[in-house]
C-alpha cells in the first residue's frame, strides 16, 4: 500500500520518506529494503519483474544475487497487493539462499530476515516477526555499527512492532534511542529523523498523549514543508496525522480543513487512484461520518469504495475494510438491506493482520482498531 530515495535492488533499503515511502502498517512506518512508488506503479510491476526473474535464472542461475533480489522484489510487492500467501515461500527462498552462499550476517541475508518478518507484521504474526528483528537488530549492530542506517531502520521496525501489541514503554525506549541517534548522525531535517519524530508521535498519539504528539506533529510538518514543500508526499502525510490529531479532540474546525487540504493536494499531485489519495477520502468520510453530515460520508465513502475496488481489487483487506465503514454507516441510517450485504462480504473476507492505514479514527465506533496514520517499519 500507504510511497522516496531509489534503491539499488537487493543490497540497500530506501529512505522513508513520508506517505510513499515504505511499508505503512496502519500509521507506523517500516522502513523499505527494495521497491519504489505509489501502489499503482507496483501494481503493475508484476510482469516485469516475473520477466527479469526468468532471464537472470537463466543467464546466472537460481542462486545468483541478481536473481535473488528480483525475488526478494517480488514478494515486497505481493505484500503491497495483500497476497501474503503468495509472498511468504518467495522470502524464505531468499532468506535460505542468501545465509547459505553469503552468510548469516551478510546484509543482504539481514535485509531478507528483515522483510520476512515484516510480512509476519502485515499478517498479525508478531511472536514470528519478533525474533526475526531482534536477530537482525543484533547482527547489524556487530556488522554494520550501531549507528549505521540499517541498524536504525531495525530499531525503528522494533519500536513499531512494539507500539502495534500495545508495548508501549518498549515502543517509546526504542523510538527516543532512535531518533536521538539520528538526529546526531543524519541531522534534524533529515528524512528519516523525521520519520522516527512521526512515529513516536503517533505513539503519543494512541497512548493519549496529544500534547506530546501535537508538538511532534506540528515540528514534523514544518521540517517538511521547509524541506520538501507543501505539496511533497511526506509533507502531506503528518497534515492528515495532525487532522486525525484534531478530530479525536473533537476539535472539528481545525480537522476539516486540514483533512481537506490533504485531499486536494493529494488528487492534484498523486492521482484520484492512489492509495494516499484514497486513505484521505477515508478520513474525511470518517469525519463527516462522526459528524453526522451523513450525505457527504456516504458519496465519500461511495467514492472511496469503487476506487478500491477498481486499483486494489474487491478481496483487499484495505477494500474489506472500505465496504464495512460503508456498511456501518446504513446501519446507522436504517438501510439495512443496502448494510447487511456490505457487512457480511466485509467479516466474510476478513484476515488477520493490523489495520489498514485508510482507517478513520472512529469516535462512536470504538471497536474500530485505527493505527496512527504514520508510522511504518523499514522493508
Amino acid at each position: 500500500m500507504a510511497q522516496d530515495d531509489s534503491t539499488d535492488a537487493g543490497t540497500t533499503e530506501t529512505s522513508p520518506l513520508g506517505s510513499t515511502s515504505g511499508q505503512q502498517v496502519g500509521s507506523y512506518r517500516l522502513l523499505r529494503i527494495l521497491g519504489e512508488g505509489g501502489m499503482g506503479e507496483v501494481w503493475e510491476a508484476e510482469p516485469l519483474y516475473l520477466e527479469s526473474l526468468e532471464a537472470s535464472k537463466h543467464l546466472h542461475g537460481e542462486h545468483h544475487v541478481s536473481t535473488l533480489g528480483t525475488v526478494n522484489l517480488l514478494a515486497m510487492l505481493y505484500i503491497d497487493q495483500g497476497r501474503y500467501d503468495e509472498a511468504e515461500p518467495l522470502f524464505l527462498e531468499t532468506l535460505e539462499a542468501r545465509a547459505r552462499t553469503l552468510g548469516n550476517d551478510h546484509p543482504d541475508t539481514l535485509d531478507s530476515m528483515n522483510n520476512l518478518a515484516l510480512l509476519y507484521v502485515n499478517q498479525g504474526r508478531y511472536d514470528e516477526a519478533e525474533p526475526l528483528w531482534l536477530d537482525s537488530l543484533e547482527a547489524r549492530k556487530r556488522v554494520l555499527g550501531a549507528d549505521h542506517r540499517h541498524t536504525l531502520h531495525s530499531m525503528n521496525n522494533l519500536a513499531v512492532l512494539y507500539h502495534v501489541q500495545g508495548r508501549y514503554d518498549k515502543a517509546e525506549s526504542f523510538y527516543l534511542d532512535s531518533l536521538e541517534t539520528q538526529r546526531r548522525v543524519l541531522g534534524d531535517d533529515h528524512a528519516e529523523t523525521l520519520t522516527s519524530m512521526g512515529n513516536l508521535a503517533n505513539l503519543y498519539d494512541r497512548q493519549g498523549r496529544y500534547d506530546e504528539a501535537e508538538q511532534l506533529y506540528i515540528e514534523t510538518l514544518e521540517a517538511r514543508r521547509r524541506v520538501l514543500g507543501a505539496e511533497h508526499p511526506a509533507t502531506l502525510g503528518p497534515m492528515g496525522h495532525l487532522a486525525n490529531l484534531y478530530s479525536m479532540q473533537r476539535r472539528d474546525d481545525e480537522a476539516e480543513p486540514l483533512y481537506l487540504e490533504t485531499l486536494e493536494a493529494r488528487r492534484r499531485v498523486l492521482g484520484g487512484d492512489h492509495p494516499d489519495t484514497l486513505s484521505a477520502i477515508a478520513n474525511l468520510a470518517g469525519l463527516y461520518d462522526d459528524l453526522e453530515r451523513y450525505e457527504e460520508a456516504e458519496s465519500l465513502y461511495l467514492e472511496s469504495l469503487e476506487a478500491l475496488k477498481r486499483v486494489l481489487g474487491q478481496d483487499h483487506p484495505t477494500t474489506l475494510t472500505s465496504m464495512g465503514n460503508l456498511g456501518s454507516l446504513y446501519t446507522r441510517l436504517g438501510r439495512h438491506s443496502e448494510a447487511e450485504p456490505l457487512l457480511a462480504e466485509a467479516v466474510a473476507g476478513v484476515r488477520p493482520r493490523p489495520a489498514p492505514r485508510a482507517c478513520h479514527h472512529r469516535r462512536h465506533d470504538p471497536q474500530v482498531r485505527c493505527l496512527p496514520d504514520g508510522a511504518w517499519p523499514v522493508r
